[in-house]
């Protein structure tokens, strides 16, 4: 079935408004097998009304209007499209007996103005859609011809509402029959990356990946890579959307954050909330808004502590223990100062997590050294600090709204470091058994351990120090998991040709863990003087991370 979607309004046309409805009426509608095959915007003037809806009757026959059903006197949707059908108007007593109650129950005073009657009048042979959202009920009308117009309020809440309750079942059951041919659309959620080189990363990918198409949708939160299938049936059309996902996963995984209308902020703190931590924010340049983006999610308290927004260096060293030293030798907007930032308000609030933001937003301010858009993040968990500067584009919103997204981001990383699982091989090239090892820490299913509390367990069996954690090693955002074998010398060092690949869930990841391997540092004294064959875990599948044990190499 296609259809067409006018828009009535002049704020729309003059920009002070969004046309939302369009766009949520589309991919609603796609996915019973209706298409949106045409949209047009046109003014409240009687005559725009009626050759939009005109024009879209002579292509389609079936139209839908949103706006022009309230109560004043611009509101001339029902009367222009009426006359259009060669009807007249009348008083619908049930609608006007019902826009009676909801003003007394309201409590406001005195009778329903006359203005609202306006809302009772009808087309004659129009047919009333249920508006539960609101005060303007919707019109049907159609013709001898089976041509059909269906007309909802403008406003989003009511709109929404009543296209999915009301009147998209009605056209399912107009088409009859099961779901035909259907437009399905799943949306990959980048950050990070530019546009540009996240083309490159694709590869061959970049254009329609294993029959869909892609497109590339940039905003300030990150790159959107929107992957459709047109003209499908439902399940050969999930079937194509999963295997393109995988593949582009494949390919980019690392700068994926989420799917579809996943919000970065939401995501991290339910990454927070599975871990039982709890995060506060020193904010300088973004002034409360990346605690306005974390508070924003309900129930973010019970993990959300508090922040501190320290735009003048006095308060950075009061409130938050930045230190004179490193305001006088760095600046205000250095990865020194954010780190102490972070830290010092992950102290203070007396919480897991701690993020630190300072920069220059503009548009004035910037130097030489540190041009408008410079940018210092850091994030603080559990001890482990991770800084970075970087420039951001735009104007002062966007480069505030860019870096408390980079912000995010980062936290997001660092509680998604890969689990490190190391536990003795005992092979028998090696000749040599486990002496003394201590039965495997229980593993909770479902949970993803975090390189701190691999440590933190590693460390209470062999002191402290006993892994290093290089800033190179950075396996995530991959669905996967490898084991494998290789050999530590006596150095304490990874001999990246002995790394063997046991098994693996797919090559890219394989290629990421050996790139990183080599990184990888056991304490030499804990090894010895003999080269050591240890078996090492691997894994990463935003479920589950098994840990079996941090034991030394005997």
């Amino acid at each position: 079935m296609d259809v067409e979607l006018v828009s009535i309004g002049t704020e729309l046309l003059l920009g002070y408004t969004i046309d939302t409805n369009s766009a949520f009426f589309a991919r609603e509608a796609a996915a019973q097998g209706i298409r949106v095959v045409h949209r047009a915007t046109v003014g409240d003037g009687p005559e725009e009304i009626a050759a939009a809806v005109r024009d879209a009757l002579a292509r389609t026959g079936a139209v839908i209007t949103s706006g022009g059903l309230g109560p004043t006197a611009d509101d001339l949707t029902k009367p222009s499209i009426a006359e259009l059908f060669g009807r007249g108007m009348t008083l619908d007593e049930s609608i006007l007996e019902d826009l009676k109650q909801r003003w007394a129950k309201r409590g406001w005073p005195g009778e329903l103005p006359a203005a609202n009657r306006n809302q009772a009048l009808i087309p004659a042979g129009a047919e009333i859609i249920r508006n539960d959202h609101g005060s303007a009920p919707g019109i049907w009308l159609e013709d001898e011809q089976g041509r059909w117009c269906a007309m909802l309020p403008g406003v989003p809440r009511e709109f929404r509402g009543m296209a999915r309750e009301q009147l998209i079942p009605r056209l399912v059951a107009r088409r009859g029959g099961a779901v035909g041919l259907v437009v399905r659309s799943r949306t990959l959620r980048t950050t990070g990356i530019a546009e540009s080189k996240l083309a490159d990363e694709m590869g061959e990918l970049a254009k329609d990946p294993l029959g869909t198409r892609l497109a590339y949708l940039p905003g300030w939160e990150g790159v959107d890579l929107r992957v459709s299938v047109w003209n499908e049936p439902a399940d050969r059309a999930a079937q194509l959307l999963d295997d393109a996902e995988r593949a582009i996963r494949a390919k980019v995984g690392t700068w994926i954050y989420g799917v579809d209308d996943d919000d970065l902020a939401a995501l991290v703190l339910q990454l927070l909330r599975e871990r039982s931590h709890r995060i506060a924010v020193a904010e300088s340049c973004t002034g409360g808004m990346l605690g306005m983006r974390l508070t924003a999610v309900p129930g973010s308290s019970d993990v959300v502590d508090g922040g501190t927004i320290a735009y003048a260096n006095h308060v950075k060293v009061r409130e938050l223990g930045v230190r004179e030293a490193t305001l006088q030798a760095h600046g205000a907007v250095s990865e020194e100062t954010a780190r102490e930032m972070a830290s010092g308000v992950r102290t203070r609030f007396g919480v897991e997590v701690g993020v630190g933001i300072t920069g220059v937003a503009g548009p004035g301010g910037g130097t030489p050294d540190k041009p408008v858009g410079t940018v210092c993040i850091a994030a603080d968990v559990g001890g482990q600090l991770r800084s970075a500067r970087t420039t951001m584009v735009g104007d002062r919103h966007e480069v505030r709204q860019r870096s408390t997204q980079a912000a995010l981001n980062l936290v997001r990383r660092m509680l998604l470091v890969l689990a490190l699982c190391v536990a003795p091989a005992a092979c028998a090239s090696s000749g040599r058994a486990s002496a003394g090892s201590a039965a495997s820490p229980a593993v909770e299913a479902n949970r993803v351990y975090t390189v701190a509390e691999v440590t933190r367990q590693a460390e209470a069996r062999f002191g402290q120090n006993a892994l290093r954690y290089p800033p190179e090693l950075r396996i995530q955002g991959l669905i996967g998991r490898v084991e494998a074998e290789f050999i530590v010398n006596a150095r304490g060092r990874i001999e990246p040709e002995s790394f063997v690949v046991l098994s693996s869930t797919h090559a890219d990841f394989t290629q990421e863990v050996k790139d990183a391997i080599p990184t990888l540092e056991f304490l030499p004294a804990r090894v010895g003087r003999t080269p050591v064959r240890v078996r090492m875990r691997l894994g990463f599948d935003f479920k589950l991370s098994e840990f079996e044990g941090a034991r030394r190499p005997e």
